[in-house]
Order: C-alpha cells, then sequence, then structure tokens
C-alpha cells in the first residue's frame, strides 16, 4: 500500500488520465482533464499516480493510499 498526499486543482497523472482534482472522496478522485471533461477513478483501481504539479498545501491537502 501506498501513500501520496493530494489537493484540490492540483494536476496529476492517474493510470495515464492527465488532469486536475476536481473532488476527492473516500472511494474516488475526480479529475478535469484540458477539454472540461471529467473522469470519475476508483482509488482502489489507481495503478499509478504522478504528480505534475506542486502540492497546493492548504488547499483541502488529503491523503490517498492505493496499491
Amino acid at each position: 500500500m501506498k501513500t501520496i498526499s493530494i489537493s484540490y486543482e492540483q494536476r496529476l497523472n492517474i493510470n495515464g488520465n492527465i488532469g486536475y482534482v476536481d473532488f476527492i472522496g473516500e472511494d474516488v478522485i475526480v479529475l478535469v482533464n484540458d477539454n472540461n471533461a471529467t473522469e470519475v477513478i476508483n482509488i482502489k483501481d489507481i495503478k499509478q499516480i504522478e504528480t505534475l504539479t506542486n502540492n497546493l498545501q492548504g488547499w483541502s491537502t488529503k491523503d490517498i493510499h492505493y496499491n
């Protein structure tokens, strides 16, 4: 189990889906991509996650646990 701290509006690459964090739930992360389309990603399905922008401290930072 790996842990990463992410925050709203941070740009991520999750399983090849790139976008800005719009919502962080208990089970899902919602990304908004460059075409303003939303991508709902189940946290349990995350195999790879990469931060593309710095963590915006103080803007609702949450720890995500994934495989």
